[in-house]
């Protein structure tokens, strides 16, 4: 399969899938899952976010880009890159204010770290 193919089945797959996802969440997903399945496209391409970030280290982890057949990688990352923001979402936040995060996101990320680091009162005043 060429890029132009994988992109517009991963496209497919995540508005058949997620019907409700941000437009953003597609257009990244497409671009990770071509970058797990074409050895040729470079990390750079693909759309920066929190999600996409988790999902690249995870391909990384278990093999080099490109090394993943279409369902294998779908499998992989599609729940780094649609389902709930979870901590290792959060801790990439936290480092890389990443342009493309859906404001959903954000928020769940920042909820996520204040949890991280709750506000203990003691008395009437604030302990940080």
């Amino acid at each position: 399969m060429e890029e132009s193919e994988i992109y517009q089945q991963a496209i497919e797959w995540g508005s058949q899938h997620y019907p409700k996802a941000p437009e953003v969440c597609h257009l990244a997903f497409a671009s990770v899952v071509q970058f797990g399945c074409i050895e040729k496209v470079r990390r750079d391409t693909v759309i920066q976010t929190m999600r996409t970030f988790v999902a690249i280290n995870k391909i990384f982890r278990l093999r080099s880009p490109g090394g993943f057949r279409f369902n294998e990688v779908v499998d992989l990352i599609s729940e780094d890159c649609y389902g709930p923001i979870n901590l290792d979402h959060a801790q990439v936040w936290k480092q890389n204010h990443f342009e493309f995060d859906h404001s959903d996101d954000i928020n769940a990320a920042q909820i996520l770290i204040e949890n991280l680091h709750p506000t203990v009162i003691y008395g009437g005043e604030r302990d940080q």
